[in-house]
């Protein structure tokens, strides 16, 4: 027996007296980083693409001041020139103009029209509807329709304004006379999204690993092995860029590099079963499955992990993402996931095909 087949050997007694305490210990953590979880996902990729850029840190120590801008949907109902919509509009514009961050706010009535002086001459003038009374508002509203188009929905019920401030405003705290829904940095209705994307993500792997082996338990131990991969990788980048926000999609990455772990090594202990029982199955599959794993992650983390040195965010993030997903799911698959083997034996392994990476790509 070579030196290294003898230290997996002892590795895997070691994984097999200690299997209850390696789940309760995972668990445990699982827990515990649940429950303090805070919330560092965004979905805005053009932040995070000129967060960490040279061209930004260049354009933020000149005098330039970082605009944020926010788009408010205004309802108008069904007589959106009415006196009453355009008092709202005034309202709107004198309550915003209150706001100390608040540099501007675009809309009908701030938007500049060119027109003709008269129709008989040439020369030519640019109005703003603003300082007129409401009674001149009206009429020019509907002559320049066309001018003023980009602030109307087709069926003109709905307006749109633009508010420029120098950070963001809080809408709460500042009354708008109409209904109104705030367009731009806040990102809470994703929320729902979110769990809709992840939900649908883990239903479907649930179905494919049941379908593919016939049994509930690779869906359930597959769940909760990535579950734990993912919510580990999270919590440790947020422990290392503490403060920067982590987009929504490059958590996929975790879930990629969990997925492929899990399949390799429950592949081989289930279709292992049919010629050794299940304890036997999960040290050769500990033999089988430890060096490719391993070289694996080295060659993700180097290759991928120099994206950490980039002045990108956004680079950074997977670079970093990339690192502990893969470190990450390499420990927990030779600890957690192989103590969770060792709770459950399989009587007829079954496999709906040989070619698994195909099927599951």
């Amino acid at each position: 027996m070579s030196s290294s087949t003898n230290n997996l050997y002892k590795f895997y007694k070691f994984i097999m007296k200690f299997r209850i305490a390696v789940v309760v210990f995972f668990s445990l953590l699982f827990i515990y980083l649940s429950l303090n979880m805070t919330t560092l996902l965004t979905h805005n990729d053009d932040k995070l693409w000129l967060q960490g850029s040279s061209e930004v840190n260049k354009l933020l120590e000149s005098e330039h001041k970082q605009v944020h801008i926010q788009k408010l949907r205004l309802n108008l109902g069904d007589e959106p020139f009415s006196i009453k919509n355009i008092d709202n509009l005034k309202l709107l514009h004198s309550n915003m103009a209150e706001v100390d961050s608040v540099i501007k706010v675009k809309s009908p009535l701030t938007h500049t029209v060119i027109s003709n002086v008269n129709n008989s001459s040439s020369l030519i003038e640019a109005i703003t509807l603003y300082d007129n009374s409401t009674d001149e508002i009206i009429p020019k509203l509907k002559e320049f329709s066309q001018e003023f188009s980009q602030f109307y929905s087709e069926d003109q019920e709905t307006l749109f304004c633009y508010v420029f401030s120098l950070s963001p405003i809080d809408y709460s705290t500042i009354f708008i006379p109409f209904d109104y829904m705030v367009i731009g940095e806040i990102e809470e209705q994703n929320t729902f999204k979110d769990i809709m994307l992840f939900f649908i993500l883990i239903a479907t792997l649930f179905v494919l690993f049941t379908i593919s082996f016939r049994s509930i338990i690779p869906s359930i131990l597959g769940i909760i092995f990535i579950s734990f991969t993912t919510l580990f990788t999270v919590s440790v980048y947020q422990f290392i860029q503490p403060g920067v926000h982590l987009h929504v999609s490059i958590l996929l990455i975790a879930i990629a590099v969990s997925i492929m772990d899990f399949v390799y090594i429950y592949y081989g202990w289930h279709m292992l079963q049919a010629s050794h029982n299940s304890h036997s199955s999960i040290y050769y599959i500990i033999m089988k499955t430890f060096k490719p794993i391993f070289w694996t992650t080295v060659v993700s983390v180097v290759g991928m992990g120099l994206l950490v040195f980039e002045n990108s965010i956004i680079l950074q993030s997977i670079g970093y993402n990339v690192i502990l997903s893969s470190s990450i799911a390499f420990v927990l698959s030779f600890t957690l996931l192989i103590s969770m083997l060792s709770f459950f034996k399989v009587k007829n392994p079954y496999m709906i095909t040989r070619n698994l990476s195909k099927f599951f790509a």
